[in-house]
């Protein structure tokens, strides 16, 4: 796997690898510090609310000016603002006190660098990498996401015990630091074709481009569609928690298990799609995925009655991400052109991400004052579905995952029916220096 990739990626793969790793430690200490100090989910959900609602609002501006920066820059001053955001919350914490809005304040700053330090990432993979070697990447840094699933949790609640929070905060800057500067210790080679000032459209015309781009094709704008319904039934997973534990009577060593049974799967799946890299029709494998992905990650976790049947379900389902996420990834990388990446990952991440709230708004209401009074002994869906899902605590959960499962089963079926998304490897053709050259004569034309 790794003998099949250059050193140059592998090194910045390394770095960020580092980075994230730091990044799931303090994340979760900043978790438990909140909690101890609050005692309220609102605050939890507020603080992740922060981190995405930035990102998406930003991603427009972070996709134009990732695409005129050095991209290797570009990843260099998101993760140097991050760690100076990170020291900044410990010299107010050992200097006037750390409150709850200083950690929101820093979720905001921290969401905005992500949003360029993501498609810089992706944008320098493409150039580092042969076409077929996108998606063989694509589950290493999806691997990287599970590994710190699996090790940053449990690695940060002993060092919260022995160094505190200041500590577990300034590792995870230390990381940062270390990634910048394996960033700069190897060559990104520059991008094919770079647009001169004097030719460059005006800023809002590059805003809009990469919506353009993505909605000028069938094929593209059939793909999102996929995603963004794929993410908006995916994200009733926020409820896994609040289900094992109803299910179990609030037992915590059983959610335990399930959410490490679920990093182990992702860990698996990105060395799985590492060694393989995916199958030669890329489409396939993001339509099978979600398929697979919505019968046993989805309907057999609703069908589960036990921590066993829940980890299982939350191991597969985690499995087949890394592959879903390599196949997708690298049907954009090769069919959208380096110089353009930046906008139209950008475009792409609004759209789909902007599924996640949706969701999220949706999911909880839904469970607490629709499906489990529905499904409490006595309640008016029992004598038609205990069978399926029992009754008591958690069935309304449960139901709700078996009908997302069942969606998303459709979902991917009807996406396979319709050609323009079937056939989307052979009827958009890959990434050209031409292509790019059509879009600086049209910008022209248009400033």
């Amino acid at each position: 796997m790794l003998r099949a990739l250059p050193r140059s990626f592998l090194a910045i793969w390394f770095g960020q690898l580092l980075s994230t790793l730091g990044t799931g430690a303090s994340s979760f200490v900043i978790t438990l510090w909140l909690w101890e100090r609050t005692q309220h989910a609102v605050s939890i959900t507020t603080l992740e609310l922060c981190s995405f609602g930035v990102v998406v609002l930003v991603s427009p501006l972070a996709g134009v000016l990732v695409d005129r920066l050095d991209r290797r820059w570009a990843m260099a001053l998101a993760d140097l603002g991050v760690a100076a955001v990170t020291v900044g919350l410990v010299c107010i914490h050992g200097t006037i006190g750390l409150e709850p809005w200083h950690l929101y304040v820093a979720k905001l700053l921290t969401g905005a660098f992500v949003a360029f330090q993501a498609p810089a990432y992706l944008g320098a993979v493409t150039v580092l990498l042969s076409k077929e070697s996108y998606a063989r990447a694509s589950g290493m840094m999806s691997l990287s996401l599970s590994l710190s699933g699996l090790v940053s949790p449990a690695a940060a609640s002993v060092l919260y015990r022995h160094i505190g929070l200041d500590g577990v905060l300034l590792l995870d800057a230390a990381t940062f630091a270390i990634a910048v500067v394996l960033l700069f210790l190897v060559r990104v080679p520059e991008r094919a074709l770079a647009i001169e000032p004097r030719a460059r459209p005006r800023f809002v015309e590059e805003a809009i481009y990469g919506f353009r781009t993505v909605f000028g094709s069938k094929s593209l704008v059939g793909l999102l569609c996929v995603l963004a319904a794929n993410n908006f039934l995916s994200m009733f997973g926020i409820l896994l928690p609040p289900l094992v534990l109803a299910r179990t009577g609030g037992h915590e060593a059983a959610l335990a298990s399930v959410m490490v049974a679920g990093a182990a799967g992702g860990v698996a799946g990105g060395i799985a799609m590492g060694l393989w890299g995916g199958p030669r029709k890329r489409i396939q494998g993001v339509l099978l995925m979600i398929f697979l992905n919505g019968l046993f990650g989805q309907v057999l976790l609703g069908l589960g009655r036990a921590p066993v049947t829940w980890g299982v379900a939350s191991f597969l389902t985690s499995f087949f991400f890394p592959i879903l996420y390599g196949c997708n990834q690298a049907i954009w990388q090769s069919k959208i052109h380096p110089d353009a990446q930046g906008r139209v990952f950008a475009a792409r991440r609004i759209v789909v991400d902007a599924m996640v709230p949706v969701a999220m708004l949706i999911a909880g209401p839904l469970a607490d004052y629709v499906l489990e009074p529905a499904l409490s002994p006595g309640g008016a869906w029992v004598p038609f579905l205990s069978w399926l899902v029992g009754s008591g605590p958690g069935s309304g959960m449960s139901l709700l995952f078996i009908v997302a499962g069942l969606a998303t089963m459709g979902l991917a079926a009807a996406a396979y029916k319709i050609r323009s998304i079937r056939e989307i490897d052979a009827l958009l053709p890959d990434a050209s220096d031409s292509a790019c050259a059509r879009y600086e004569a049209l910008s022209r034309d248009g400033a």
